[in-house]
């Protein structure tokens, strides 16, 4: 049944990448390890979710050979694909294989701001994906803490002394001045890091 499984996957490569959304990392693993000529492992990203996969199977021995494989092809290449940030996660997912600590792959990549902030949340997403809860915890604390938290914002707001329930009551406060309640509302306005 896998091999008629394969068979199907192959036959449209868009295919594969639902086997690796869905979190079949195994099948994955098994569709490289049995076709490992297919053309979709070409890809950058597809590269990624195979290194991802295998340590998501407990392979991760094998992620270091395979992403210097990637990196050494496309310096071979005549026109490279790999950008930097794509050589950056290609780091991160040594590091989760060997079971080191990524963010001190981040810091010595001197990234900008941005750069560095996606990287962090994609560590953050990748261990959660793992199930590393207190991995992924301090992942997601070191990436909220590169944003300033948002000021407190207060307004103030009036509301009628009666509830507006029908026309009748919306055209008696209309024709004329009435008491309204007058509330501090504190409201916060959502940071850049949700």
């Amino acid at each position: 049944t896998d091999y008629a499984k394969i068979r199907y996957l192959v036959t449209v490569n868009r295919r594969i990448n639902t086997v690796y959304a869905c979190a079949d990392w195994p099948f994955l693993v098994k569709l490289h390890d049995t076709l490992p000529t297919l053309s979709w492992f070409n890809g950058v990203g597809q590269t990624r979710a195979l290194l991802f996969s295998l340590i998501a199977v407990g392979r991760g021995g094998e992620v270091a050979a395979l992403a210097d494989a990637c990196v050494a092809k496309d310096a071979a290449a005549k026109k490279p694909r790999l950008t930097s940030m794509d050589k950056l996660k290609l780091e991160l997912l040594k590091a989760l294989a060997a079971n080191k600590d990524a963010l001190a792959v981040v810091n010595a990549a001197k990234l900008d701001p941005k750069d560095r902030a996606t990287a962090v949340k994609t560590i953050a997403q990748w261990t959660l994906n793992l199930q590393r809860t207190e991995e992924c915890e301090r992942y997601s604390a070191a990436y909220t803490a590169l944003f300033k938290p948002a000021p407190e914002r207060r307004y103030a707001m009036k509301f009628f002394a009666e509830p507006v329930a029908s026309m009748k009551t919306f055209a008696r406060i209309a024709r004329g001045p009435s008491r309204q309640s007058t509330i501090a509302a504190v409201t916060r306005r959502p940071s850049a890091a949700n």
